[in-house]
């Protein structure tokens, strides 16, 4: 979730939110319905394993979306699934 592309050197694309500059404001706010509802249904559709987050905006997203923060554990600024044990090549958000 930043401009950092070396997060998808090793990895495979989830959500379809690739471009920082372009899904920044869906993240940023979510006091917009439709914004949070984008985000749940592109995590519905394609779960990432890993979101990388140095830009913090997922407390807000996981605010909304309760369900996605049950998912996911952080580290650092990364999140990663749960139920997610030693990937070897993990889909990246």
């Amino acid at each position: 979730m930043d401009e950092q592309w070396g997060y998808f050197e090793n990895n495979t694309l989830a959500t379809g939110f690739y471009e920082w500059k372009i899904s920044q404001n869906y993240f940023r706010e979510t006091d917009y319905f439709q914004n949070v509802v984008l985000i749940d249904k592109a995590f519905e559709n394609d779960l990432p394993e890993l979101i990388a987050d140095p830009n913090q905006v997922m407390p807000d997203v996981f605010k909304r979306i309760p369900a996605i923060a049950k998912q996911y554990v952080k580290h650092g600024t990364t999140y990663q699934l749960v139920s997610t044990a030693n990937p070897t090549t993990p889909n990246a958000f």
